[in-house]
């Protein structure tokens, strides 16, 4: 085999392998959000509330993509359940601030994602400074190549990409 050839095969062979490990990173997440008593959508949610401390509705539907009605629904479920609290901003009363509690979420969420915690440890001793700097490098530029593609998705003129 050519060595072009080689390249264009290992490259389709780390995009499926990227693509293979996108499923279960998916469906383990949903399976630790319904141990936690929670839907998919609730616990991203969470998660963006654990990255930012505290954050608005709007916040909340901007980073999520979610309406507003559906934010609403979403925070709804979550105060009820415990996992955020909702205080009144003093200078907007239609605006409220939402807090995580981040002891309940440790409680509910700790004990699985330590394990996948756990695990990862395991798998990155076995790389070396150089790997896990290129590895890092990679996984920034997929993040940068995955909101570049929300943005243009968000815009409904945006057509994908067309073969001429």
């Amino acid at each position: 085999m050519n060595e072009s050839r080689a390249y264009a095969q290992a490259i389709e062979e780390f995009r499926s392998a990227a693509q293979a490990m996108s499923r279960p990173s998916i469906v383990m997440r949903s399976l630790i959000a319904d141990r936690a008593g929670l839907n998919a959508t609730d616990a991203e949610c969470i998660d963006y509330l654990m990255s930012n401390s505290i954050s608005t509705a709007s916040d909340l539907a901007r980073a999520t993509r979610l309406s507003k009605s559906a934010i609403t629904s979403v925070l709804q479920r979550l105060e009820k359940a415990g996992y955020i609290t909702r205080h009144t901003s003093s200078t907007d009363r239609r605006s409220s601030q939402i807090q995580p509690n981040i002891p309940l979420i440790q409680a509910k969420f700790g004990p699985y994602y330590k394990a996948v915690t756990n695990e990862f440890q395991k798998i990155v001793a076995d790389y070396d400074l150089d790997q896990l700097e290129l590895l890092t490098k990679h996984y920034k530029r997929m993040t940068q190549l995955y909101e570049q593609q929300v943005k243009l998705l968000s815009d409904p003129k945006y057509e994908g990409h067309k073969d001429s």
